[in-house]
């Protein structure tokens, strides 16, 4: 590699680094009133999944800009920084399959089957990653220049492929199973259900699009690292990171802000419209029926009468036509 190659390469990595960190700083001051808004009302388990997501990459991303321009950044630093770059991204893949598999409980009506599915493959993904990253601590980088080339400071991993391929397939499957799983339930309904307003309507309130869009990102990057071969940046790209946090954050405030007030932590992961709009069921609406004609039988003259639960909660809540 000649000393014009490397700081062809070197002067990209840089400009793309600045870019990213653009493109998730301007992201960040657009969703801010948002977050300020609605994701500090309900301070619930899913809060803190939103404040790992949202401040940890923006951390590393500072982190990046200054690693980048800083010419005492020494072989040594590079290799703790990749390190730690490595394991970041392996726990926070983990936080959005988390994300992903409780939307995927709520899409399915709490289908446990193939939620466990999900859970299973999600739980080896980052057993996998874990000891990836152990195996690159053991083994330090290597550096890509030998040659006298002022401020340029890289350095890369050699991967173990077999493991690289394996990590690469289970993202792939978990991906691909969610946006199957997404657009069968999105499309897949009786016909007299099938309402274009309802389903515009069920993309907005669900995140269903932010969803599809982290899915196809995902799957997009898997599909080109290994068309190109680039197996060893599968879980140290940052330009991957960044779209999928922007992504992650912006499906869970818009779960946030359609969330019913009524929700104790107003994060509605594991609701859906489908399910809150289900009308009830014959047998459901005879049986409140019947309750509430035997109740109004045993009731004597100007004495309240107790309705039963059963026909509060009957709702008609069906699909604008």
């Amino acid at each position: 590699m000649s000393i014009e190659d490397i700081a062809h390469d070197v002067t990209q990595f840089r400009f793309c680094t600045v870019a990213l960190a653009t493109l998730q700083f301007y992201d960040y001051s657009l969703t801010l009133p948002d977050e300020v808004q609605c994701a500090w009302e309900g301070r619930g388990w899913v809060f803190f999944l939103f404040l790992f997501n949202r401040y940890v990459p923006i951390i590393y991303q500072l982190w990046s800009l200054f690693a980048t321009f800083w010419v005492g950044y020494t072989q040594e630093m590079c290799n703790h920084s990749a390190f730690i770059h490595m394991l970041v991204c392996v726990v926070f893949t983990l936080v959005i399959q988390a994300v992903l598999t409780i939307r995927i409980y709520a899409i399915t009506l709490k289908h446990r089957l193939v939620t466990g599915i999900f859970v299973i493959a999600a739980t080896l993904q980052f057993g996998l990653g874990m000891f990836m990253t152990y195996s690159a601590a053991r083994f330090p980088a290597h550096p890509v220049l030998e040659v006298d080339l002022p401020d340029a400071h890289l350095c890369i991993y050699e991967a173990n492929r077999t493991e690289e391929i394996a990590y690469t397939g289970l993202s792939l499957l978990f991906d691909v199973g969610i946006f199957i799983i997404v657009i069968f339930r999105l499309l897949w309904r009786r016909p007299s259900s099938v309402k274009r307003p309802f389903i515009v309507r069920t993309i907005i309130k669900d995140a269903t699009l932010y969803v599809l869009l982290l899915c196809t990102s995902r799957v997009t990057f898997v599909l080109t690292s290994v068309l190109t071969a680039n197996l060893g940046h599968v879980t140290r790209f940052p330009g991957y990171t960044v779209f999928v946090t922007i992504m992650t954050t912006r499906m869970l405030l818009s779960l946030k802000r359609t969330s019913p007030e009524d929700i104790s932590d107003g994060w509605i992961l594991d609701v859906t419209t489908e399910s809150a709009l289900e009308p009830p069921s014959t047998p459901q609406i005879v049986h409140g029926v019947n309750r509430f004609s035997n109740a109004l039988s045993r009731a004597e003259v100007g004495k309240a009468v107790p309705i039963p639960l059963e026909v509060i909660h009957i709702r008609d809540e069906r699909p604008d036509v």
